[in-house]
Order: structure tokens, then C-alpha cells, then sequence
């Protein structure tokens, strides 16, 4: 006799077993296609990381490349004796030129596609900066970096081609600008009286930021004559900026620099000529009397420039 068994049981077994085997290859698909996207995400964080640092480290190299530039300029400026004809315009070729070196060198090391274009140098809020802005657009496979960016430069310690560009016949060392007749004779043809305590007059030849500040300090001890010995520039209203200055040019509507003139040695006191603050000497030519902050030496100052100085 045939026995046949409804195995209901059985039939439920299976169908749970077919689920489960299902929903294993469900979630697996999607274990696999999570990981997939985790690893692509963490590849574009990783990317755009790169790039990102890629990004920083040629906006460091902007900012060293502008003051290269700006110390070929200035050296080529006190060299020839030649003014700047254009200094924004010499200052865009001249960075333009190195920037393009360095893409082709970012392009090697990191096989980066990169496109700088200058735009502009001009002062910023203190005369011992100045704003850099270039456009900049890197690329590297599928990100990119496209921006106009604003970067600042110092021009301490750079060289100041003013004396030598005004007066014919100056000569300099490391350190001072040394002007033998030139500045006596500069200011003798614009009729300055006592022109001749200018015979031999120095002045400092690097732009070096003086730190006794406020200002009126310089009165306290020895300290004018520390200033002077190391050459040190002020802030000034009337002053030129470092790029006018460039262009040879005695005064302009910038916020610049002032330094001073040294007389020549061994003058006596009680003596006036021109005031010593640089600007006054090249352009406003107004006249001080002889102020006497070492042995045997002595600076012209006006009445403001002994105020501003606590004099």
C-alpha cells in the first residue's frame, strides 16, 4: 500500500531557507555597492585633499616669487640707475615669467595643469606690504581650482633706488647710498642755500623698518642716533611708497616711507640747510636747523619732523 505524506513543514523549511538565501544576496549587493561608493567618496576626499594642498603650497610660492621679483627689479633699478618706466606693468612680466616656470615644475612633480595670470601690485595698509592678486586655475583629473586670489609681499630688506636714480654721479656699498657732490649739486640747482653741508651726505640703501615706535621716542637717550646709524625708514604721509620710489619718484599720493640725509661730518652746530627727512630733501625742500644727535654729527630738522620725532 502507498503512503503519501502532505509535508506542509517542509515546504514552509524551504521557503524560509529561499528567503534567507534572497535577502543574503540582497544585502550583499548592497554591502558591496556601499563599500563602492565609500571608497569613491574617500577618493574624492582624498583628491580634493591633494589638491587642496597642491593649491596652498603655489599660493606660498606666489607670495616667496613676488618678492624675488621684486628684488630683481630693485637690483636692476640701483645697477643701472634707471628708473622703473612701469612698475606694475615690469612687476606682471617679470612674476608672470617665474610664475610660468613654476607651473611647469608643478606640472612634473604633480601632474597638475595650471593657468596664472598677474593681475595687479599695489600698497596695502602699511607701506612695509604690498597686495599680490593673480589668477590662478589649477587642475588635477576631475578637480579644479578657479579663483582670483589676494596674497601680500613684504619689501623689507629690499634695496631703495631713490638717491641714486635723483642724483647723477652717487655711488653705494652694501649698506648706504654715498653722494660725494651729487645731492649737494641736486640741490644746489634747485637753489637751496647751504647746499654745501650735503657735500659727502649718505643714506641708508635698505629698507629696514625702524623699530622704536611711537616715533616720538627717538628723543629718549641715544636712541636717533641708533636709528640713524642702522638706516632705519618711517612710516610718512608725505613720503613716497616703495613702488613709486621704484619709478623714481620723490613723493606721491601713497602712504610710504621717510629716512634720513646725513650731512656730511664734522659740521658745527647752529647751522640750517634743507631738512633731513629724505622727501624734504628730493622735493619739498623746505629748510630745518642742525640738531646734533652724536659727536660731531648733525641732521637739519623742521619744526614737524622734531614734533613727530619728540625732538
Amino acid at each position: 500500500m502507498k503512503i503519501i505524506y502532505n509535508d506542509s513543514k517542509g515546504h514552509i523549511f524551504t521557503g524560509i531557507i529561499s528567503i534567507f538565501i534572497i535577502s543574503f544576496f540582497i544585502i550583499a549587493i548592497l554591502l558591496i555597492n556601499m563599500n563602492y561608493f565609500i571608497k569613491s567618496e574617500n577618493n574624492e576626499i582624498i583628491a580634493n585633499d591633494n589638491l587642496k594642498y597642491i593649491t596652498e603650497d603655489y599660493i606660498k610660492n606666489i607670495e616667496i616669487l613676488s618678492y624675488d621679483t621684486l628684488e630683481e627689479i630693485s637690483e636692476n633699478a640701483v645697477k643701472s640707475k634707471n628708473p622703473v618706466q612701469d612698475v606694475n606693468k615690469e612687476f606682471k612680466k617679470v612674476l608672470n615669467d617665474k610664475l610660468a616656470q613654476k607651473n611647469i615644475e608643478y606640472n612634473n612633480l604633480y601632474n597638475v595643469n595650471i593657468v596664472s595670470d598677474v593681475i595687479s601690485i599695489e600698497n596695502g595698509d602699511k607701506p612695509e606690504f604690498l597686495k599680490v592678486k593673480v589668477f590662478l586655475n589649477i587642475k588635477k583629473e576631475n578637480n579644479e581650482f578657479n579663483e582670483i586670489i589676494d596674497t601680500k609681499t613684504t619689501v623689507l630688506n629690499l634695496k631703495d633706488p631713490l638717491g641714486l636714480l635723483l642724483c647723477e654721479g652717487s655711488t653705494y656699498n652694501e649698506t648706504n647710498v654715498i653722494y660725494e657732490d651729487s645731492l649737494s649739486n641736486y640741490l644746489s640747482n634747485r637753489n637751496i642755500e647751504n647746499s654745501e653741508h650735503y657735500i659727502n651726505a649718505t643714506g641708508p640703501l635698505n629698507i629696514k623698518k625702524c623699530p622704536y615706535d611711537p616715533y616720538i621716542h627717538h628723543g629718549d637717550n641715544q636712541t636717533l642716533s641708533d636709528c640713524i646709524k642702522n638706516g632705519y625708514y618711517h612710516e610718512s604721509s608725505d613720503g613716497s611708497c616703495y613702488l613709486c620710489r621704484l619709478e623714481a619718484k620723490s613723493t606721491c599720493p601713497h602712504y610710504g616711507f621717510e629716512t634720513f640725509i646725513i650731512p656730511r661730518d664734522n659740521l658745527s652746530n647752529n647751522l640750517s640747510s634743507v631738512s633731513s627727512s629724505d622727501h624734504v630733501v628730493f622735493f619739498e625742500n623746505y629748510p630745518g636747523n642742525s640738531y646734533n644727535y652724536s659727536d660731531s654729527r648733525i641732521i637739519f630738522l623742521d619744526n614737524s619732523h622734531r614734533l613727530k620725532y619728540g625732538l
